[in-house]
């Protein structure tokens, strides 16, 4: 059975997204809250939600609602698509390049 085009292109990204410095991310599973972004990203200190698509694709509405609701909390909200790859690998490079409102190691607060 194909993978679908979204599938072929998540298992292109997340290895590049992965090579990021000074980066956590995690790909969410299909099985989570609807709407939910597919990939995760803290860079340098920045929240990033990215929803894949390919070139096609359209967002629904709950993924366009969650989205912009992270955009309007101060976090980077990304659709994600094969076009704007390279765009969007650079401009989170030049996030994590600089350092973040935070430049030294934090602990997890318990």
């Amino acid at each position: 059975m194909a993978q679908k085009a979204e599938t072929v292109f998540k298992e292109r990204v997340l290895p590049l997204l992965k090579q990021l410095p000074r980066s956590w991310v995690i790909k969410i599973q299909q099985v989570a809250k609807r709407g939910t972004p597919d990939i995760l990203l803290c860079v340098a200190g920045v929240f990033v939600a990215i929803e894949l698509k390919t070139d096609t694709g359209v967002l629904d509405k709950l993924q366009r609602y969650n989205l912009e609701q992270i955009a309007r909390c101060g976090g980077i909200a990304i659709v994600l698509t094969p076009s704007n790859l390279v765009a969007t690998l650079d401009f989170l490079h030049e996030i994590a390049e600089k350092a973040g409102a935070y430049s030294k190691e934090h602990e997890v607060i318990q």
